[in-house]
């Protein structure tokens, strides 16, 4: 979807365009008329009338079509905002439409608000003006071009990987209690142990079955969602884009074996497969750097009674077919 820094993509091909912006030249809304007057477009809001096209359908308290020849304009502030909004729709390239429609609207109502001193009102019949669509329409364009080398641009400057560094499980942990509520969970390594209010299903069970499995650890750990003080592995997302996936579930077992798992259900996550095979590389790295240690992890999803997580690497659109049961009581060590 089109994001935020569009605004700034619209500027860029103004400013190709020959637009002046404003920390310029101070008198930048008298020159860009002039220069808009140059090349033809409508400035003068009160002399623009917005046509409604044919047979176009208003929402919500405006369902009345417009049929056959008939010619109608926009006269109302709602009319006007109907029209915008489907201009908006009809201009997002292949961007996602409804997420992008608004963000594009906006950032037009700011732009020609600041370079040519058009309140809301007049910028949406600016906007909408049939002798400046060709014009706009080129502007929108060439904006779309400068916003996709903008998110270029921005990859590659995200494309490093991102600071690591070393975690061990915190000595104070700070709970929002609107959020979180204290539970009974003994096996947990910070006591008293904290869960979200509005946990989900599968990590409610997949607690309660470490809990349950005492006998063969040592200690698990809720981890949080962001910050430094809590575990992530850098993977990169589908935009090619470093991101931070942080584990579900981190653990010992009484034979040693450190666990790192992230509770799914099936197709919950379209980046699930990416996240997956980042962790798997990192415990990978972890047995090459301590080759004395054991280390288990991946996704894990529930199937009826059981847990199933893989030990391989998985692609988009994977299935559990060959994953393996987990079993806490593979990992008790000797007796």
């Amino acid at each position: 979807r089109i994001g935020s820094k569009f605004r700034v993509a619209l500027e860029i091909a103004a400013k190709k365009a020959g637009w002046i912006a404003s920390h310029e030249n101070l008198k930048c809304v008298e020159l860009n008329r002039k220069i808009l007057e140059s090349t033809l477009w409508d400035l003068d809001p009160k002399k623009i009338s917005a046509r409604i096209p044919k047979d176009f359908r208003f929402d919500g308290d405006h369902e009345q079509v417009v049929h056959g020849d008939t010619i109608r304009y926009a006269k109302t502030a709602s009319e006007l905002e109907h029209l915008l909004h489907h201009f908006c729709l009809d201009s997002c390239g292949d961007y996602a439409k409804i997420d992008s429609a608004p963000v594009l609207k906006y950032a037009m109502l700011e732009f020609f608000g600041e370079y040519l001193g058009l309140d809301e009102f007049d910028a949406t019949k600016f906007i909408l003006s049939d002798n400046n669509q060709l014009n706009l329409s080129s502007l929108i364009k060439s904006s779309l071009t400068e916003y996709e080398q903008i998110l270029k641009e921005h990859a590659a400057t995200v494309s490093r990987n991102p600071e690591e560094y070393p975690w061990e499980v915190p000595e104070v942990r700070f709970y929002d209690v609107e959020q979180y509520e204290e539970k009974l969970r003994p096996v947990h390594v910070m006591q008293p142990a904290f869960a979200q209010v509005k946990e989900s299903s599968p990590e409610k069970r997949f607690t309660e079955l470490l809990e349950s499995s005492k006998s063969c650890l040592e200690w698990w750990y809720k981890n949080g969602d962001h910050g430094k003080e809590h575990f992530a592995v850098p993977y990169r997302n589908a935009y090619g884009e470093w991101a931070l996936f942080y584990v579900d579930f981190l653990m010992k077992f009484k034979d040693g074996t450190l666990g790192f798992f992230d509770t799914k259900t099936e197709r919950s996550d379209a980046e699930s497969f990416r996240k997956h095979n980042a962790l798997l590389e990192y415990l990978n790295g972890l047995r090459t750097s301590r080759p004395k240690e054991k280390f288990v992890g991946g996704i894990i999803v529930e199937e009826g009674k059981s847990w199933k997580h893989c030990r391989n690497k998985l692609s988009a659109g994977f299935n559990l077919i060959g994953w393996n049961n987990f079993n806490p009581k593979d990992y008790e060590g000797e007796k």
